[in-house]
């Protein structure tokens, strides 16, 4: 006698496709959804505009965050204190996010990137920033982030270990490719 060979998995049965269709909405639903839908397009016009804002603090992502009407602004490069002339690239989910065209102001504290690519490249964001405020802003961002999201308040952290090396010795690289020659004509 064959042993006989047991199915695997569980097979769902024939189902109707589901049906879908508009909720009937009163008129002050309808209403609700009208004015959400303006509100974001009053919002996204705001994208490719320049604006001169001044960064008030940096993110635990390591951008730098300007405040315009009420709204969050996440910058590529800047620290605290510098007026900029940005552009907006973007808006989701209640932020914008910009790309910092000129420093108008600088900031206290702020020194000459040491790399010559530091504004295109995108890879060492806070090169401008001094080395012992780099410091202190991380470990005002590690406090900031226990009291949001663990509700602690009034700790008191190490302090953070400065490295002997201030330049180049991160071990995280970023790079970015583009195709800038003219692909051969074929003949």
């Amino acid at each position: 006698m064959k042993p006989t060979k047991k199915k695997r998995g569980v097979q769902a049965p024939k189902q109707a496709a589901p049906i879908f269709f508009e909720p009937n909405l009163g008129e002050k639903e309808k209403d609700q959804l009208s004015a959400n839908s303006q509100n974001k397009a009053a919002l996204d016009h705001l994208i490719g505009e320049e604006l001169e804002l001044t960064v008030e603090s940096m993110a635990p992502s390591g951008q730098a965050l300007c405040k315009y009407n009420g709204k969050t602004v996440f910058l590529d490069l800047g620290m605290p204190g510098q007026k900029v002339l940005l552009k907006i690239t973007g808006f989701a989910r209640g932020v914008y996010t910009a790309q910092r065209l000129k420093v108008l102001n600088t900031a206290p504290g702020q020194v000459q990137p040491f790399c010559s690519y530091f504004e295109g490249c995108g890879g060492c964001s806070w090169q401008e920033i001094a080395y012992d405020q780099q410091l202190d802003l991380k470990s005002k961002s590690v406090q900031e982030t226990l009291k949001r999201l663990g509700s602690l308040e009034n700790i008191s952290l190490h302090p953070i270990i400065p490295s002997p090396q201030t330049q180049a010795f991160r071990a995280k690289m970023e790079f970015a490719f583009a195709n800038v020659a003219k692909p051969a004509k074929k003949q």
